[in-house]
């Protein structure tokens, strides 16, 4: 069974407008779609010096960001947390309320940034706008909150999860916070620092440098687990004069070692591999991932798979039954539309096979 745990979840939210687009429209209420990336890059590319009229159909409309789907996939699973983030003000948007009737207790300084999702089955394209979320600094937000409600969520929280650190730049100035209050994090056993840095590609590289120095600093106070995806762990170890190599694997083990972090997961649609540090060794597991050929749902993927990470985490699991815990939360949710459950985890898990290469370590 999943244990409730306080877990504090910042500090982004969107509304999101799931597209698909069309490739040929076969009558008013029914088209062929754009099914993947490189068929929408082909219509882009043939509209050079020209023009294109691509038409988007909305299939849904949808609360988002990766701090409200994080907290809504963790409360799926039974555990309800606390978010902070931009869901409305003064008042919370209606997408947002049924989060709170989940459990999960929402705490908003902004309005929430918009952002269009172009869907396809090999992935998808987020088209963002916004708002306040990337000038708003966080002594601003703290002071459209409650009196000392971030101090206290910090106290009490044993997991804190700090996503989307590309589009805003008051997570950088809340790590530093934590720095600058060590009396905040101390607790035994450890709290965890989870850290999803959200495609940091289009933030200068000593911007990505001088985050992940300021996340060496915070593993010294708490356990500081980095989640990544292939292309965004490319970019870590560039930006660590690290070489990527073709291994998932050898990559999370340079990261973790090179940044003396307690755990480095990356993930991708076939494979995922998780690095743990431990006194001072690195312990290694890859799994290969059932591929889903006709996804219902790729947005909110990644914060699935992290909110099954952090599950695990949370019941104290080795760091592989964890990683199986990701794939089964992101795999269910992918197939179906829906945030896992505890019994879908474990129905999955019973009824698939994850094939793990030998440890390392």
């Amino acid at each position: 069974m999943f244990t409730t745990s306080r877990v504090l979840i910042g500090f982004d939210g969107f509304i999101d407008t799931l597209l698909h687009c069309v490739a040929q429209r076969t009558g008013p209420s029914s088209f062929r779609r754009l099914g993947s990336i490189p068929a929408f890059s082909e219509k882009i590319s043939a509209a050079s010096s020209q023009s294109a009229n691509i038409e988007c159909v909305v299939k849904e409309r949808s609360l988002g960001g990766n701090a409200p789907l994080l907290a809504r996939a963790l409360a799926s699973l039974g555990i309800p947390g606390t978010l902070v983030g931009t869901c409305g003000f003064p008042t919370l948007n209606p997408l947002f309320q049924p989060l709170e009737t989940m459990g999960i207790a929402v705490h908003s300084f902004a309005e929430p940034g918009l952002t269009d999702a172009l869907e396809f089955t090999d992935g998808k394209l987020m088209l963002g706008k916004m708002g306040e979320l990337n000038s708003l600094s966080l002594h601003e937000a703290t002071g459209r909150l409650r009196h000392n409600l971030l101090e206290s969520c910090v106290s009490q929280a044993e997991c804190i999860a700090t996503v989307n650190w590309t589009m805003m730049p008051l997570i950088q100035e809340f790590w530093e916070y934590l720095l600058k209050n060590p009396r905040l994090m101390v607790q035994a056993p450890r709290k965890s620092l989870f850290v999803d840095l959200s495609d940091p590609a289009k933030r200068p590289a000593k911007d990505l440098k001088g985050a992940l120095s300021t996340l060496l600093e915070l593993n010294a106070i708490c356990d500081v687990i980095l989640g990544l995806n292939r292309s965004e762990s490319t970019q870590v170890l560039r930006a660590l004069r690290q070489r990527p190599s073709d291994s998932l694997q050898k990559n999370a083990d340079t990261i973790a070692s090179v940044l003396h972090l307690s755990c480095v997961v990356i993930h991708t649609h076939s494979e995922v591999a998780v690095a743990s540090l431990m006194d001072g060794k690195i312990t290694s597991h890859t799994l290969f991932v059932p591929i889903c050929k006709k996804p219902v749902r790729s947005t909110g993927a990644g914060d699935t798979f992290n909110a099954g990470f952090i599950a695990g985490m949370l019941q104290h699991q080795t760091p592989l039954t964890c990683l199986k815990m990701a794939v089964a939360s992101s795999s269910t949710f992918v197939r179906t539309g829906i945030p896992p459950t505890q019994h879908s985890v474990k129905s999955f898990l019973k009824n698939s096979r994850l094939t793990a290469l030998q440890a390392r370590g």
